[in-house]
């Protein structure tokens, strides 16, 4: 008889099978927390809130890798993005934004690509003694920082100040701990800011560079964050960079690109498409006039 005509032997039965599930789910849960939290020996997760909240949650802290063997960064974030949503429902804050939770590919990859223009530069300066592009020295402005992946990069790369804006103050407890995670809370600061509301004006014209991920994709916010990179930027060479999916709402972009240009004494250096793994972004380069 052939062996393909031999009779199949009987199923497992039902409480192996579910043990055996059980165990590879277990088996892959803990691969992905490993894989997301590389240094978590060294910087043991904690609770954003106390520990006998009913709602309170971990955080881990992972390793971003910026630049290859030149540039990482510990960012501390939720363990877990759905305990998020369900302190947000909890607290009914049914207007809080849980997407911060999550380190998304546009600020990732606009990380890489100001760290990257750093050390370019600064190879440049050490080769012909003059530079270009250098975070060194300079003020920065992250809004709707989230995590602050960008900012605390750039405060790594030499920033004099970084100031993180967000209106979830969730995000920036976890901004702060990163950047005592990185050795930089002498230099980052957090402060809550929904851009709806008026600008602060202690604070116009104050900064050399702004920085923001992900803040075009709804229509309602392209003109305060025009008016806010505008505002907050220095005049004469004040630089914005803003990086967003270049297939998701391209509409507010070019909306924004032209409200800077025709409005907003700007003008746009430079448009440029950067990869994050499978993932494409749209870097915009701008400069105050």
């Amino acid at each position: 008889m052939c062996w393909w005509a031999l009779p199949l032997p009987p199923p497992p039965p039902l409480h192996r099978r579910d043990a055996a599930r059980k165990q590879k789910q277990t088996q892959r849960r803990q691969q992905r927390t490993e894989h997301a939290s590389i240094g978590r020996n060294k910087y043991p997760p904690r609770a954003v809130f106390p520990s006998s909240s009913s709602s309170s949650f971990q955080t881990v802290t992972e390793e971003v890798v910026v630049v290859d063997e030149k540039l990482t960064v510990h960012i501390c974030r939720p363990k877990s993005e759905d305990a998020v949503i369900e302190y947000y429902i909890e607290k009914k804050q049914l207007d809080a934004d849980p997407y911060w939770a999550a380190l998304w590919p546009s600020a990732r990859a606009l990380s890489a690509h100001l760290a990257h223009m750093h050390f370019d530069d600064e190879e440049e300066a050490t080769e012909h003694s003059h530079g270009g592009f250098s975070i060194r020295g300079k003020t920065v402005a992250e809004l709707g920082c989230g995590l602050g992946l960008v900012g605390i990069t750039l405060a790594k790369l030499g920033a004099k100040s970084v100031t993180l804006f967000d209106r979830e103050p969730l995000c920036l407890e976890c901004a702060n701990r990163s950047a005592e995670l990185n050795d930089v809370e002498s230099i980052v600061k957090t402060e809550v800011l929904d851009w709806n509301a008026p600008a602060d004006k202690n604070k116009l014209n104050n900064f050399d560079i702004l920085v923001a991920a992900d803040v075009l994709y709804e229509r309602h916010a392209v003109e305060p964050v025009s008016e806010f990179c505008s505002n907050f930027v220095k005049a004469n060479g004040g630089q914005v960079f803003i990086a967003d999916p270049p297939l998701r709402a391209p509409q507010n972009r070019e909306r924004f690109k032209k409200m800077m240009v025709e409005e907003k004494q700007t003008k746009l250096v430079s448009e440029k498409r950067k990869k994050h793994l499978l993932d494409e972004v749209l870097v915009l380069e701008l400069m105050r006039l």
